[in-house]
């Protein structure tokens, strides 16, 4: 037994039924959503067992386990009213949408999508001239034949012209009309995200060119178009954010900050914005390629620093399955190669070497007789190259921590 509804006195109802009562109750916003899905679920349902196990005849047997299968003993069925039979043998309608709604695809330039038969060859699927054509480049055609379908966008395309699936073409309606409604693309798909916008507003367009075109002039992206048409506004309040942010910010926090406000922001203009606040994102950087050439006294110059910090911007963008080339920002400069060495590894050897001596004679000093042992024993295994495992154990206290510290000062100060 399945009840949705708030019981008051729940043991006396499984006392009563002998059976399994699922109550919830219902407090949220949204009720009315629970609700229509509730009623609208379907007919009841029943369980029905057949009268011949009743009647000592023998049960189902499961051939696997030898057991009773005591599923197979009953029917999950569906119970339907003498009205709601009737209305289904004569073969009225159950449900009906309105108004008719045309699903509209978006995708860039040779990027539409293809349903392939699992006997399908490949060499087959590319030949075919049709898996070319989709309802928007069709739209394109149209808008090239007929001069009465320039005056209505993408999506308003259904509303006078249906879609032909056997033949992929467009055709003149003769009576009804559709809702056209361009598929949802989120921001973070960059180029296919501003597409969409042109679509909305575009009319007549014959080619990906035309949307990209304003006024005469033709602009390499559809985010430019964008911007151009006033589609995007302005970027002071993102610029305000992140001069905000420098006042307490790391340079890697501002970094991870950056790449935020590129993928989902709507930046205007991204190459001004990456020029009027990079300089911001590289004192960690800064200070990493000073320690790098140390004790030379080293001044990176701005490409260097430049070119570090796109590949750190790089990286973080592919951890967010995103990628730099997406965003119009200055590639790195083919005169400096970046050092490709492992870069914990660099971490790890970019110390003070005459702060690590002087710290490691300290710590040596104030060892006690078991954990000098200990330091000679390990300090000499990885001089010599000796792969062995150590395992030091103590109570707490002990100085576990403190030999541990001990050597590996002293291991970094040999630039191990």
């Amino acid at each position: 037994m399945d009840n949705r509804w708030v019981v008051p006195h729940n043991l006396e109802l499984l006392k009563k039924y002998q059976a399994h009562i699922n109550v919830e109750y219902v407090n949220k916003s949204r009720l009315l959503k629970y609700l229509c899905k509730y009623v609208n679920k379907g007919p009841d349902q029943a369980n029905v067992i057949f009268e011949r196990i009743k009647k000592g005849q023998d049960a189902p047997i499961n051939d696997q386990t030898r057991d009773i299968d005591e599923i197979k003993e009953y029917l999950d069925c569906r119970y339907i009213c003498e009205q709601d039979a009737l209305w289904r043998l004569l073969g009225y309608e159950i449900h009906y949408h309105w108004p008719p709604v045309e699903r509209l695809p978006v995708h860039l330039p040779l990027m539409n999508l293809i349903k392939i038969k699992k006997e399908a060859k490949l060499r087959d699927v590319i030949s075919d001239p049709k898996n070319q054509k989709t309802m928007l480049t069709e739209w394109f055609v149209a808008n090239k034949e007929y001069n009465d379908a320039k005056d209505l966008t993408y999506c308003e395309f259904p509303l006078r012209w249906r879609w032909d699936e056997s033949n992929k073409k467009w055709i003149k309606r003769c009576h009804g009309f559709k809702i056209g409604r361009l598929y949802y693309v989120h921001p973070t798909e960059g180029e296919r995200f501003y597409l969409r916008m042109l679509l909305m507003i575009v009319k007549g367009a014959t080619s990906y060119v035309d949307l990209r075109t304003y006024n005469g002039i033709t602009y390499q992206t559809f985010k430019e178009a964008c911007a151009a048409r006033g589609l995007l506004n302005d970027d002071n309040e993102w610029y305000k954010t992140f001069q905000e942010a420098t006042n307490w910010a790391t340079a890697s926090q501002l970094r991870n900050l950056f790449t935020t406000m590129l993928t989902y922001c709507d930046l205007k203009d991204e190459t001004q914005f990456f020029e009027k606040n990079w300089t911001k994102m590289i004192d960690d950087i800064e200070k990493q390629l000073k320690l790098k050439y140390y004790p030379i006294n080293y001044t990176p110059t701005e490409a260097e620093l430049q070119d570090v910090l796109l590949q750190e911007l790089e990286d973080i963008f592919c951890k967010n399955g995103q990628h730099i080339e997406n965003y119009k920002l200055p590639r790195r400069s083919t005169q400096h190669v970046l050092d490709t060495t492992n870069r914990l590894i660099q971490e790890e050897l970019n110390y003070d070497i005459k702060r690590l001596e002087e710290e490691a004679n300290k710590l040596y000093l104030k060892l006690n007789k078991e954990q000098k042992e200990a330091f000679h024993t390990i300090i000499d295994s990885v001089i010599n190259n000796k792969s062995q495992f150590y395992f030091i154990t103590g109570h707490g206290g002990t100085g576990k921590t403190f030999l541990w510290n001990t050597i590996v000062s002293y291991l970094r100060a040999k630039k191990k």
